[in-house]
């Protein structure tokens, strides 16, 4: 199989995403209409030309998002691979100085994390 072959089946099911992402976006009446538009992370936001398939698919601005305010020995904290990670990290060091924004997640809160992510997950479910 072809390098080219590859790309272009990676492609297709690239812009299949973006168009299951904008279906969601037309649900809830902001397709088109995200004035900040789609922030990309993790590994896969590193594929080429991955910016400008979602432009074109969702109709929005779209960028790469990066870890700010992130200091770290490695470099690797700040390659878009980390985001999430990096994000989860803060959040979590927010909470434990009680800088979470957020009074009901506290302790107690914990034990209904799993059916709360239970729901979350179903509500994704066709």
């Amino acid at each position: 199989m072809s390098v080219k072959h590859i790309c272009e089946i990676i492609e297709a099911r690239l812009e299949e995403i973006f168009e299951f992402v904008d279906r969601e976006l037309v649900k809830c009446g902001r397709s088109g209409m995200l004035p900040a538009g789609i922030v990309l992370t993790g590994g896969g936001a590193k594929l080429p030309d991955l910016i400008e398939v979602a432009k074109k698919v969702c109709r929005l601005p779209a960028s790469l998002g990066l870890s700010v305010n992130v200091t770290s020995a490695i470099d690797k904290a700040q390659d878009p691979t980390f985001t999430t990670a990096c994000g989860l990290a803060l959040w979590g060091h927010a909470l434990a100085r009680g800088k979470g924004g957020s009074a009901k997640f506290a302790p107690a809160a914990l034990k209904e994390l799993p059916r709360q992510a239970m729901r979350w997950l179903r509500s994704l479910l066709p």
